[in-house]
């Protein structure tokens, strides 16, 4: 084992040495604020703000009923159905860090964790009544299975996660994570898992309280992790990003996002970052609900749904906007204090945006982030496009939506049900599921996105509508390259909860969870290669559960347990761009504990990429004396322009993963007090290093 764990607040001192090479930008911000007054996210306030007597209440805590009114509280603005978007630049948020090996925390949840999640209520938006298609939209040809090229590729591995009872606080888990060079982390409400992708051996499983309990950021974050987990793992850093949300007080606030940052590519021993980021601010005091997290070049991307809890608990909850986020991920790596550009909507008729998550290939230079929702009048995906600016944060914007065109459909049947004695299933009809792909194939850029529907002219059963639109060049295509509503033929059995991810080849591969009245709840993925004919999955489905014995929820969890989910999550493993990972929930026995499943598998036709990206620039940077200069800022611009900068280390090393061969590069030094030349190199078949002396 490694050295026991501890937590530490970063000292001032520190960051001052830190934040030295941004003293310019940090000027022009504050500059920003004094232009921006009162759209600020006020990230350092703990204390909570008193707001005015709640009126009506407008949306019930999810138990099967939903509220149809929306109401304003007394003295706010209300929510505008215009496009009057605000962008705010965020107060930077100095992290804390945890150094020791997870494997030293408390291995389980304990029951005062798991009364503690118990208080939080769940929301969802009023299912639209009335849509109706776009012009020239083009309708749906039901799926003809006749004649399907072959099955899936069965699991390569496929392994128990974590479970309600060791390890779980709520119902549903939030079932999510990503995979990296040698880990798989998952995360579910409310704890992470670390497992050994080759094995599927537990590594470490822990609380998201426990991991942050010496943290000391005087926030909730340190004590108060309430679920609603993400998971990313970005390739370009060779980091894992995990988070959950946070608060104190439920009504008043202040709401956080409690943001956790692998400092080395090793999750187990290799510490965190922890940044505890204030998720809501004075002018918008809402709770930031269902919160939705992506990896683009400049940015660690979220969009949350803002709920006014009205009443004590938030029992009962007015929906107010859309609220999307861009962190920077310079800062997130490195530890240094974060910037970050927040998007108001301030309208009603947004809700779950999903930020747009590459893997593969970089989008170009500049390219704006793609965020993608679902139309509450229209059959239609609404797509934006987000550009951040940390420097100076006016220049950033939101811009949009593009409707693009779905084909016509019932809105789903919510719940469904599960075999006797088993609780019917919530199936979260019509909005985004995550997550929104992302994928660069030659030049050709194409996001993938999918939510759950009924058939063309039933509400059950229900199925999955994923569909690929095309953004190359940053124009957005308004008819789909392709789409389909996938429910196997409508054979009878529901599938819902689904998530995609596309391989480097272009193959896409699609999970859900799928069950009936007497087909107890299962976890399953179809696909299609890149040469199928487009709008079907002629790979048709398999169990991620071979020979596994499945069975039903039933009991109560506050109510009867009908929630399922809230969400799963498909993702395309680093090392090869051609294995999936997907991770969901079953029941193994009948009743409330849920375990959850983690598999992989891969198209035969994928070849591997070259590892050709998997080589190292390293050095250090010191004086003409040989003195090591600390905390450095050294920057690696490829012949793209796409820029990577790691923090030189306390003894002025530093270090770049995963460089492509075959480019050219060049790297530049910057820190107070000295100057550097620039190094242009040629990456070959071999690691480098390159060292730097001051002038």
């Amino acid at each position: 084992m490694a050295e026991t764990a501890s937590w530490r607040n970063v000292d001032a001192a520190q960051h001052r040495r830190i934040e030295v090479g941004y003293w310019i930008a940090c000027c022009v911000v504050v500059a920003a604020f004094l232009v921006l007054p009162g759209q600020l996210l006020g990230q350092a306030a703990t204390q909570p703000h008193k707001k005015k007597p709640p009126v009506k209440p407008t949306m019930a805590a999810r138990s099967g009923k939903r509220e149809t009114r929306t109401r304003n509280r007394a003295g706010q603005k209300p929510p505008q159905t215009g496009s009057g978007v605000e962008i705010s630049s965020g107060k930077a948020v100095v992290p804390s860090e945890f150094r020791g090996d997870v494997r030293d925390l408390p291995q389980y949840v304990t029951p005062e964790e798991r009364k503690l999640f118990s208080l939080r209520p769940e929301f969802e938006m009023v299912l639209p009544v009335n849509k109706s298609p776009l012009p020239g939209a083009v309708p749906e040809t039901p799926t003809q299975l006749l004649v399907p090229a072959a099955p899936m590729p069965t699991p390569s591995i496929s392994f128990n996660g974590m479970n309600f009872t060791l390890n779980g606080a709520g119902h549903p888990p939030d079932t999510v994570g990503d995979v990296g060079p040698s880990h798989y982390v998952q995360a579910v409400n409310t704890s992470i898992g670390i497992y050994n992708k080759t094995t599927g051996i537990a590594i470490s499983t822990f609380s998201f309280n426990t991991l942050w309990a010496g943290a000391g950021t005087g926030t909730p974050c340190d004590t108060a992790n309430m679920g609603d987990p993400t998971v990313i793992y970005s390739r370009q850093n060779d980091r894992f990003i995990v988070a959950d949300f946070a608060w104190s007080n439920i009504v008043d606030g202040p709401y956080y996002e409690c943001i956790a940052v692998s400092k080395t590519a090793n999750p187990v021993t290799g510490g965190w970052w922890l940044f505890a980021s204030r998720a809501d601010d004075a002018a918008h005091p809402w709770r930031p609900d269902y919160p939705k997290m992506s990896i683009w070049p400049d940015g660690l991307y979220m969009s949350a749904n803002m709920f006014d809890c009205l009443t004590a608990g938030c029992g009962s909850a007015t929906y107010m906007e859309a609220r999307v986020y861009g962190l920077n991920i310079i800062d997130l790596v490195n530890g240094a204090a974060l910037r970050s550009i927040v998007v108001d909507t301030n309208s009603v008729d947004r809700f779950t945006l999903l930020p747009s998550n590459f893997r593969g290939t970089a989008p170009p230079v500049g390219r704006p982030n793609f965020v993608v929702g679902e139309s509450q009048t229209a059959f239609a995906w609404e797509v934006f496009k987000f550009h951040v600016d940390y420097v100076t944060p006016a220049n950033s914007t939101f811009t949009g939506p593009t409707s693009v065109s779905q084909a016509s459909y019932a809105i789903a049947a919510d719940p469904v049900p599960q075999p006797a004695p088993g609780n019917n299933t919530d199936t979260l009809p019509d909005r985004a599921m995550m997550q929104n792909q992302y994928r660069n194939l030659a030049g050709v850029e194409s996001l993938w996105v999918n939510h759950t529907t009924g058939t063309v002219a039933a509400s059950t059963p229900t199925g999955i509508q994923w569909a690929q639109i095309n953004v190359t060049g940053a124009t957005i295509n308004t008819t789909p390259v392709q789409q389909q509503i996938f429910n196997n033929g409508a054979d009878g059995l529901n599938r819902f909860m689904g998530a995609l991810a596309v391989d480097h080849d272009g193959n896409m591969a699609l999970g859900y969870s799928a069950s009936s009245a007497s087909v107890a709840p299962d976890i399953r993925y179809a696909g299609r290669l890149s040469t199928d004919p487009l709008n079907a999955l002629p790979q048709t489905e398999v169990t991620l559960l071979p020979a596994v014995t499945r069975s039903v929820q039933t009991g109560s969890c506050g109510g009867t347990c009908t929630r399922w989910g809230d969400y799963s999550a498909m993702s395309v493993d680093p090392v090869d761009e051609c294995t999936f990972w997907y991770t969901n929930l079953y029941f193994p026995v009948q009743g409330t504990n849920w375990v959850t499943r983690i598999g992989s598998f891969k198209f035969p036709t994928c070849v591997s990429q070259p590892t050709s990206a998997n080589f190292t620039i390293g050095g250090r940077i010191q004086t003409a004396s040989g003195r090591a200069i600390p905390r450095a800022f050294v920057t690696l611009t490829d012949q793209n322009g796409q820029d990577r900068v790691v923090l030189a280390s306390a003894v002025g090393t530093y270090r770049f993963l995963e460089v492509e061969s075959g480019l050219t590069y060049t790297l530049t030094v910057r820190t107070k007090g000295y100057q550097f030349t620039p190094q242009v190199l040629f990456v070959t078949q071999q690691n480098l290093s390159v060292d730097f002396t001051a002038q």
